[in-house]
């Protein structure tokens, strides 16, 4: 991961150096459909009033950005995840434009209040099979536990490196989704349902958020590093069209006050309204699952020096 970045900040200025297209433009933007319904849809409306280019917008998840990035049918991406060592991820550039702490959620009618990383993991190997056996009515029967396709969502990767650490884990796969937004729609419905999604779209669902480890996730939990399943949230794009100015300049825009107050205003944590503690429990829950945050630190210094 180190060296997908030891550049970026030095291209992510020659971006925003580069003139600006003198009309209207068309960026096709792909991935995360977290980013894409909390944050990319009023950054682009407010983006397309000052400065007439649009954002047409696909929302298929992490993989489906990324496979769109490199295969150049999408110009900017949106990750719940931080890049991986992987051929198809090695030419992208992220920059974190917000937080977001990955939460559990069961249906609101369901009596469970919170969950330890114990039952958790028993309930999502599959050990733990009933619902009475962390506390609720033997009459929810059967726990229904949601997930993602893959080991590689933004959710369910970073479930398995902070909440799990352990980036092999199987979850049951009684009850698979493609993306957030289908998982989430199901535990709605669901009154024995239980799954891990986004506290930015987990609000706007009628979705109930079960504490971890005693601790409820809100942006003040987050903030004093009480809440540890937490990760920024990214715009990505390919190293090769990084030059491309109007990719750039929105990537600016949502790094900008106007930009960030945007983002802040929508309920979502601003990445420019961390804190230190914030940053120093993201790095610590990392490294407690091995992973390199050298490229972490590189990614938030450019997005720093991006932001008004």
């Amino acid at each position: 991961m180190r060296r997908m970045f030891l550049s970026l900040a030095a291209m992510a200025l020659g971006v925003l150096a580069m003139p600006q297209p003198s009309t209207a433009a068309e960026i096709r933007y792909d991935g995360c459909d977290i980013v894409h319904s909390t944050i990319l849809t009023p950054l682009a409306d407010a983006f397309k009033a000052k400065t007439g280019h649009q954002l047409t917008m696909h929302f298929g998840g992490d993989g489906a950005g990324i496979k769109a990035l490199t295969n150049r049918s999408a110009d900017i991406g949106g990750l719940c995840r931080h890049l991986l060592e992987t051929p198809e991820e090695k030419d992208l550039v992220m920059v974190p434009v917000a937080w977001d702490a990955v939460v559990v959620v069961v249906h609101p009618s369901n009596p469970v209040a919170n969950l330890t990383r114990d039952q958790l993991t028993k309930i999502f190997s599959g050990k733990t099979k009933k619902w009475s056996d962390v506390g609720a009515p033997a009459s929810l029967g059967d726990i229904h536990v949601y997930v993602r396709q893959g080991k590689k969502s933004g959710v369910g990767l970073m479930a398995r490196e902070i909440v799990f650490r352990n980036l092999d884990m199987d979850f049951p796969q009684d009850h698979v989704k493609d993306s957030s937004t289908p998982l989430e729609l199901a535990i709605e419905k669901d009154p024995a349902g239980i799954g891990f999604t986004g506290i930015t779209s987990a609000v706007i669902r009628k979705l109930k958020m079960v504490k971890f480890e005693g601790v409820m996730p809100s942006d003040a939990s987050m903030k004093d590093g009480s809440y540890e399943v937490i990760r920024p949230l990214y715009l990505t794009f390919a190293r090769a069209s990084a030059g491309r100015g109007v990719v750039g300049e929105f990537v600016r825009f949502a790094l900008s006050k106007e930009g960030q107050g945007i983002i802040g205003k929508a309920g979502i944590l601003p990445i420019t309204d961390s804190s230190e503690v914030l940053w120093a429990r993201y790095y610590h829950v990392l490294e407690e699952s091995k992973q390199d945050i050298a490229a972490l630190k590189q990614a938030r210094k450019s997005a720093e020096s991006m932001s008004d």
